[in-house]
């Protein structure tokens, strides 16, 4: 079983980690 919510999440915040590391 697989916590779609938590994954996305997840990746969320990576996306995010990289938009600050990308300015």
């Amino acid at each position: 079983f697989f916590r779609t919510r938590e994954i996305i999440h997840k990746l969320e915040i990576v996306t995010s980690d990289d938009d600050l590391r990308n300015e």
